[in-house]
């Protein structure tokens, strides 16, 4: 079963509790980029983002990640109606959680925004980490130069001058943005 789909792969539905992400395209930029999701999400680990089973390519050529399930309300769903302060909060403070395993992680997200939050019973947990890049440096990182990735509505102005220089402070200003949204 389908969850969801974004620009570079889908989502479906596993027994188990699991699901499948698996890219679009046989493209090197594809596997680049889910290469770099399943690093980032091993290298985090829970509550802040899923936890990682599984990685690779498929006989033709998509790549694939196998991660658990997210039980939750996405951070989107929640900012259709007014969202009571106390709830505000509760999402920020644990956003920050889980920033803070990111960060200290050595990553940086670059596409914060609703969709890509999940509000569980005890933790927000992030998804999509295709555009995660490593600090302080990243020879390979796999956007390309002159690109700009990211959402427009949740990005720093200077993620849209050089997507490939910014640091754990893209992802506070796209906190702030999401909770002024809240």
């Amino acid at each position: 079963m389908p969850l969801g789909a974004g620009g570079f792969a889908s989502v479906w539905m596993l027994p188990n509790d699991r699901v499948i992400k698996v890219a679009h395209t046989a493209h090197d930029l594809s596997r680049a980029r889910l290469a770099r999701e399943a690093d980032a999400l091993a290298a985090i680990g829970p509550p802040a983002v899923p936890r990682l089973h599984d990685r690779g390519i498929l006989q033709d050529g998509r790549a694939y990640l196998v991660m658990d399930l997210v039980r939750g309300t996405s951070v989107a769903d929640l900012t259709t109606s007014p969202v009571r302060i106390a709830d505000a909060i509760a999402i920020a403070a644990g956003l920050l959680e889980s920033l803070d395993r990111i960060h200290a992680a050595r990553f940086v997200h670059r596409d914060l925004k609703p969709d890509n939050l999940f509000r569980t019973a005890n933790d927000v947990v992030i998804l999509d980490l295709g555009l995660a890049r490593k600090l302080p440096t990243d020879p390979d990182d796999p956007t390309r130069a002159n690109v700009q990735v990211g959402s427009l509505e949740y990005m720093p102005p200077e993620q849209l001058v050089d997507s490939a220089s910014v640091d754990e402070r893209s992802d506070l200003y796209a906190f702030g943005c999401i909770l002024y949204e809240l």
